[in-house]
């Protein structure tokens, strides 16, 4: 999910990726890296975060869905009301458990 100027462009140990990121390894996961520091030096400029950039910033656009132009998650994938812009409302109510 995440984009170019959030992959790095080569390992902990310098090996090359051929995946073409953009970063450096230590922009990303090092002690001052914004998948890993508290305060971190860099910040991820796609409004991802998380270990894999899958969950989005709260009140950034959500993308549009892919699951309409690939015909072979048409039949399989549904995609979630949750997350759909703006959320709809609840279906059902909540049980009451005590």
């Amino acid at each position: 999910m995440n984009t170019q100027e959030c992959r790095p462009k080569e390992g902990a140990d310098g090996t090359k990726y051929n995946a073409g990121g953009w970063r450096s390894w230590a922009d990303i996961y090092g002690p001052g890296g914004w998948c890993v520091a508290e305060q971190p030096v860099a910040t991820c400029p796609c409004s991802w975060y998380g270990h894999d950039c899958s969950r989005k910033v709260a009140g950034q656009a959500l993308e549009p869905s892919r699951i309409p132009q690939r015909r072979w998650l048409q039949g399989v994938a549904v995609e979630p009301p949750a997350a759909q812009e703006p959320p709809p409302a609840a279906t059902r109510k909540r049980p009451l458990i005590f």
